[in-house]
């Protein structure tokens, strides 16, 4: 099942990217893009830190 909700979400991407690009702008759309993959990152590894010091 996450298999196919990946190969799902891959095939679905470019599509809905080029769309957000032709409707506000491809660099916005690639500056959200970015920055909600930093916004993730910091997520998880705030969760890895936290988990790091409880196991401690």
């Amino acid at each position: 099942m996450a298999t196919a909700f990946q190969t799902i979400s891959m095939l679905i991407a470019p599509a809905i990217g080029s769309l957000f690009a032709k409707l506000i702008g491809a660099s916005i759309v690639l500056l959200a893009a970015g920055g909600a993959t930093c916004l993730m990152g910091a997520i998880v590894l705030l969760f890895i830190v936290k988990r790091i010091n409880h196991s401690l």
